[in-house]
C-alpha cells in the first residue's frame, strides 16, 4: 500500500492551509537563512581561525539541513518535524530577546518566531497532523487508538520481542 500523506483523505476543515503553512513557511526561511550563513561563514573563513570557521559552517548547514527537513515534512503532512520546530522557535524568540539592541534583526526574528510558533501550536494544525498520523496508521493496516501496554519498552512489544516495522 502507498501511505504516502498525499493520497489520503482529509476533511476540508483540516486540509493543508492556514496555520500549518504559516510555520512551514517560517521554518523553511529560517533553514535557507541558516544555509545561506553556513555559505558565507565558510566563505569568510581565514586560515587563522579554520578550526572555528569549520566547525560554525557545519553547525549553520547541519542545523538549516534539519529545519529545512522538518518545515517540509509539514507540508508533506507529516507530524515528525512539528516538536523540533517548536524548540527551534523558542530558540529563535530567545535569540531575539538577546538581539534585542540591534533593531531590525531582533524584529525579524520575533515575527518568525512567534509566527513560527503560532502555526505550530494552532490547534487546526495539530488536528491536520493528528488526522495524517491516523490515516498512515490505518493504511498500514494498524489501529490508530490502540496503546502500547503499559510494560512494553520503547521498539519492543509486550513480550519483550522487537516491534516490526
Amino acid at each position: 500500500m502507498n501511505d504516502r500523506p498525499t493520497d489520503l483523505p482529509v476533511p476540508a476543515a483540516t486540509r493543508r492551509g492556514g496555520w500549518l503553512l504559516v510555520a512551514a513557511l517560517a521554518a523553511l526561511a529560517e533553514g535557507a537563512t541558516l544555509l545561506v550563513l553556513g555559505v558565507l561563514e565558510a566563505r569568510a573563513t581565514a586560515a587563522e581561525r579554520l578550526e572555528l570557521g569549520v566547525s560554525t559552517t557545519i553547525f549553520f548547514v547541519g542545523l538549516g539541513l534539519v529545519v529545512v527537513a522538518a518545515g517540509v515534512s509539514l507540508v508533506v503532512g507529516r507530524g515528525w518535524g512539528r516538536n523540533p520546530l517548536v524548540f527551534v522557535q523558542a530558540l529563535t524568540l530567545l535569540m531575539a530577546w538577546s538581539l534585542r539592541s540591534v533593531e531590525p534583526v531582533s524584529a525579524a526574528l520575533v515575527a518568525a518566531g512567534g509566527l513560527g510558533l503560532a502555526g505550530l501550536l494552532h490547534p487546526s494544525t495539530r488536528r491536520y497532523l493528528d488526522e495524517r498520523g491516523r490515516a498512515r496508521a490505518l493504511a498500514r493496516g494498524e489501529d490508530p487508538d490502540a496503546e502500547a501496554p503499559e510494560d512494553a519498552v520503547d521498539g519492543e512489544d509486550a513480550g519483550g520481542e522487537p516491534r516490526r516495522a
